[in-house]
């Protein structure tokens, strides 16, 4: 036996930078119970999930309007979401080091 918790009852102390969720169809559910927590820190996600459902489509819809772009890597089931930060903090280290 285990327990199931949300994202968002846990009290993080820390800033939280990167979630990976593969969770066998019920990604759209971890999204929901973490929503609070995704709009507080914009992490950069990874969802693992089958293409073309309803799950990554319901994923989409709840966290584009958040100021999330997305994008999916070939075969790949992983659908990465970042926020335009990312991109420019990855850009900047780059161009630093």
């Amino acid at each position: 036996d285990f327990g199931v918790v949300n994202l968002d009852s846990i009290d993080f102390a820390e800033k939280i930078y990167f979630i990976k969720i593969d969770v066998e169809g019920f990604e759209d559910k971890v999204i929901k119970g973490g929503l609070n927590l995704i709009k507080r820190d914009l992490p950069m996600i990874v969802v693992e999930a089958q293409d073309y459902t309803d799950t990554i489509y319901d994923i989409i819809d709840m966290l584009v309007p958040l100021g999330y772009f997305y994008f999916k890597n070939g075969d790949s089931p992983n659908y990465y979401f970042y926020q335009d930060s990312d991109v420019k903090e990855i850009l900047r280290e780059r161009i630093i080091h």
